[in-house]
């Protein structure tokens, strides 16, 4: 999408990206799965999905901001490039994870919700406006410390930090 323009795209069915995708917004809809394959990566300002079944996309994308929704089984899972990520808010309403691999910061803006969280990054992890996370266990992986400190529930906290760099969980 030449120009910075949106890629929408509501499906009945599962959306398999096989080849790669480049707007400012890419606003994917499924009744079933969401899944890349092959060189199917993701360039976008702004990543929204919603599905059924699970949302993975592990492949090298360059996505600036991340809103996901699933409904039933399935985890959200995004591989990213971009410094930094914002997640905008995550809705798992199957009990799935939410995985997120990110090269360079990431920061959640927006209320997170899933069975079990796992953040790693190749920066620092941070909390910011309603950006609070529920899940039965919340795992970070970070490169400049984890600063949780909103009103998170989870029950099981594991951290890791390779520098310098506070973890505070809240």
């Amino acid at each position: 999408q030449a120009g910075g323009g949106s890629l929408i795209v509501d499906n009945t069915g599962a959306i398999d990206i096989s080849g790669a995708v480049g707007a400012g917004t890419v606003d994917l809809t499924s009744s079933g799965a969401i899944s890349q394959s092959a060189t199917g990566t993701i360039t976008a300002g702004s990543l929204v999905t919603d599905s059924v079944g699970g949302t993975v996309l592990n492949l090298a994308n360059v996505v600036d901001v991340f809103n996901a929704t699933n409904i039933t089984s399935g985890n959200i899972e995004l591989t990213n490039t971009a410094a930094p990520l914002d997640i905008t808010g995550v809705s798992q309403a199957g009990g799935g994870s939410l995985i997120v691999d990110n090269t360079g910061a990431i920061d959640s803006s927006g209320a997170v919700g899933a069975g079990a969280v796992d953040l790693t990054s190749s920066g620092a992890i941070s909390q910011s406006a309603t950006g609070t996370i529920t899940a039965g266990s919340l795992v970070t992986d970070s490169v400049g410390g984890a600063v949780l400190n909103l009103a998170n529930v989870f029950d099981v906290f594991n951290a890791t930090n390779l520098t310098v760099g506070n973890i505070t969980p809240a």
